[in-house]
């Protein structure tokens, strides 16, 4: 549990520190490797830094290490960035360094039966980016090594974008970039989407959320939601999650990017067998968010959000919405 809080505090703090420098949002995939050689899967990241000083950053991001064997594996990633050469050059080769906080469902010696297993590791990336002059678009070519004690790590070969807030590249080297502005002060949204259950057949089902969230400052805020995961078989959960949420809004305040987390207290039925479900029991868990919003006027926001539940119990689940949301 210490680990845990630790890295969701850092993440908050890592986002919160985005309002006096340039940012970026960048989206990697590609290939990736076990230990040994023995398998190969897919990768991908999803990441935002944050340039605290033209050769020092600090990143955020989501690693999905793909499918291989024995293990379905992802998580969160906190990094920090080093320019080794060419800051101010067409080309920069990068290195960064940081925390893991890893989740990953693992099969069981009974058939078809499985465990989610929670860690905290380490994470190297060498990365090389190739900058648009007068563009706020980047290319970036990354070899990323996860070190796990006790568990094994991977090799990946990630190529991608990045897009850069403020102004364009050269010219953010010279001046200030864009200070974020504040998120609304009240918003109630209902979203709906989808479930997947971190298993070894990621079974799914229908899922929706009423939340309302009121802005404590520019970049605070606290969310109080209900939310019904639906039935994927295995589980049938709802209940009511409470989340601080940091972020900001970019680009003259239309689009919103944050993260959140924070408990939930759901009312839970297992299935261990797949046939029918247990009673139903209240259980408190984690759930951790990242989320985007854009302004369609002035009071109506598109809203996107991608929340990983955590529990105790091996049923750990994604839940991908999307939905509007009514500002004031």
């Amino acid at each position: 549990m210490p680990s845990r809080r630790w890295i969701l505090s850092a993440c908050l703090a890592l986002v919160s520190t985005a309002v006096v420098q340039a940012q970026e949002v960048g989206l990697l995939g590609g290939a990736l490797a076990g230990e040994g050689g023995g398998a190969d899967t897919y990768a991908w990241q999803a990441v935002y830094r944050h340039e605290v000083h033209p050769r020092v950053g600090l990143s955020f991001g989501w690693f999905n290490e793909g499918h291989l064997p024995e293990h379905h594996r992802d998580g969160a990633a906190i990094q920090a960035w080093t320019c080794l050469a060419g800051w101010d050059r067409p080309w920069t080769l990068a290195l960064g360094l940081g925390p893991y906080r890893w989740f990953d469902t693992r099969p069981l010696p009974v058939a078809g039966d499985f465990e989610d297993r929670h860690g905290v590791g380490a994470i190297a990336s060498l990365q090389l980016i190739r900058h648009q002059a007068g563009s706020r678009l980047s290319w970036q070519a990354q070899v990323t090594r996860t070190l796990l004690s006790g568990h094994e790590g991977t090799t990946s070969l990630l190529v991608g974008g990045a897009y850069r807030f403020g102004a364009p590249f050269f010219e953010g080297r010279r001046g200030l970039p864009e200070r974020p502005d504040a998120v609304p002060r009240h918003q109630v949204a209902i979203l709906a989407g989808r479930t997947i259950q971190n298993s070894l057949r990621s079974e799914g089902s229908e899922a929706w959320m009423a939340e309302y969230r009121y802005a404590l400052s520019r970049h605070w805020a606290l969310a109080a939601a209900y939310v019904d995961e639906g039935d994927t078989g295995l589980l049938r959960r709802d209940g009511l999650s409470l989340q601080a949420w940091v972020g900001g809004a970019f680009l003259a305040d239309r689009l919103y990017l944050g993260v959140g987390a924070g408990p939930h207290l759901d009312r839970v039925s297992l299935d261990p067998d797949g046939r029918e479900h247990g009673p139903s029991l209240e259980r408190m868990g984690l759930r951790a968010s990242v989320g985007a919003g854009w302004r369609l006027d002035a009071a109506w926001m598109l809203r996107g959000t991608f929340s990983r539940t955590v529990s105790t119990y091996d049923r750990d689940t994604d839940l991908l919405l999307m939905g509007l949301g009514y500002v004031w």
